[in-house]
């Protein structure tokens, strides 16, 4: 029995010691868990600086076949995708480009071949960006596109109230057309008359009929030229033939019947800036 607690008590002063030399033998193990460091943020500046070089006028152009823009191309390198610096700010930057009508005329700017969409502002051109400038019809009451001083301005924008102007640039178009009328016999009272226009200006010229008159008494009109289409557009450089019939007031029939007389046919353009009128003579029917 002795010998049996012997046995036990050296057994459990062996496991103590064994305990003792594993614990200080083996090290011990630690995870930590992995700890994420954030970039640190900086303020970059922008590589180049934006930078607006021309902006040219490409002339007038018929879209959707009722509506005329004015077409310009912006001629630089702007990137304001990412903050920049400009001007020694740094921040978020948004471009903008306004036209200024000479009459005051709201304008729209459009993506060529997308009239839905007004372009307001945008982040980013590089080499050419092409531009439809377009006055809203409900607006008309006049010629959309008169003679006069159209100016275009490229800018930057950033909060609270930072401008840069990047290019300023105006353009003064002005209005002028050569017309002549075919024939000059007139073989009855309703003769249908050919009339052909060419602008030979710089802005478009809208055109709705005529009136007839006596070139030695303009103040008396004996007559009107009706077109169809009621109303027609020559752009610039172009030249378009226009039909439509005469309307000679009853009251001067006799009087001119079988004569030969200069009439003036004053055109009716839309708010000119002068009168725009034929002068020629005319052939009455017998």
């Amino acid at each position: 029995m002795r010998a049996a607690h012997l046995l036990v008590a050296l057994l459990v002063i062996l496991g103590v010691v064994g305990g003792a030399i594993a614990y200080f033998t083996f090290p011990k193990t630690t995870t930590q868990s992995p700890i994420s460091t954030p970039a640190p943020t900086t303020a970059t500046p922008s590589p180049t600086q934006p930078r607006i070089s021309n902006v040219t006028s490409s002339g007038f152009v018929l879209v959707e076949d009722e509506e005329v823009c004015w077409r310009i191309r912006i001629y630089g390198e702007v990137d304001l995708r990412d903050r920049v610096t400009v001007n020694g700010t740094y921040g978020t930057w948004f471009g903008r480009i306004n036209v200024t009508h000479p009459r005051g005329k709201e304008v729209l700017l459009h993506e060529p071949g997308n009239y839905v969409d007004v372009l307001v502002q945008f982040s980013y051109l590089s080499g050419i960006k092409v531009l439809d400038a377009c006055v809203p019809y409900w607006t008309w009451g006049e010629s959309p596109w008169p003679e006069g001083t159209y100016k275009v301005t490229v800018w930057l924008y950033h909060s609270p109230g930072i401008y840069v102007t990047l290019l300023k640039k105006s353009f003064n178009f002005t209005m002028s057309l050569k017309a002549s009328i075919s024939p000059t016999t007139w073989r009855q009272w309703n003769e249908t008359l050919r009339i052909t226009i060419e602008n030979t200006g710089d802005v478009p010229i809208y055109i709705g009929g005529g009136d007839i008159l006596l070139a030695e008494n303009p103040e008396i009109i004996i007559g009107w030229w009706q077109q169809i289409p009621p109303t027609a557009i020559v752009l610039p450089g172009q030249a378009k033939e226009l039909v439509g019939s005469i309307l000679i007031r009853d009251e001067f029939v006799e009087n001119l019947r079988g004569r030969t007389v200069t009439v003036k046919i004053a055109l009716g353009v839309l708010t000119p800036p002068r009168e725009c009128s034929i002068v020629t003579n005319v052939k009455f029917p017998p």
